[in-house]
């Protein structure tokens, strides 16, 4: 397969897969906790990641330090609940296409608070997330007849 096609093939996954989150979060509140629907969500995905990798790389590779495990519990803990959880119980609330939308903007505010940090990102990295929330502001900017709409 060549790389255009593996690249193509990677773009539209990720379109449907990130594009459909939203969506099937906001089905699954309707009739599940948020938190506990989430963390069965972050478990199933967890467990079909770790069986990939083992099963290419072989079961070796999943062995971790308990500093490590350590880490990676905080870290999905924080994301579970913080990320991740608060979307979920927002999107109770709001349309899904609000919250995909909302966190679409992240980029840009984190490139917002790297720049009065002082730091100086990577050209290519002001380009891509200006490229992004021009998208962004275009999705919202049509109004009644966009997502946003009725």
């Amino acid at each position: 397969m060549s790389q255009r096609v593996r690249l193509w093939a990677a773009l539209v996954t990720v379109y449907l897969v990130w594009g459909s989150t939203y969506l099937a979060i906001r089905v699954m509140v309707e009739s599940a906790p948020p938190l506990l629907s989430s963390g069965v969500r972050f478990i199933v995905a967890g467990v079909i990641l770790a069986g990939g990798v083992a099963a290419v790389r072989g079961p070796g590779v999943l062995r971790v330090s308990r500093r490590q495990l350590m880490s990676c519990a905080i870290v999905g803990g924080l994301l579970l609940l913080g990320g991740n959880g608060l979307v979920v119980i927002a999107q109770r609330h709001v349309a899904s296409s609000v919250a995909a939308l909302m966190v679409a903007g992240v980029p840009l505010v984190v490139v917002v608070i790297r720049l009065i940090a002082g730091d100086r990102p990577a050209r290519a990295t002001l380009v891509s997330v200006g490229i992004g929330f021009v998208g962004i502001a275009l999705l919202v900017g049509f109004g009644s007849a966009g997502p946003l709409g009725s």
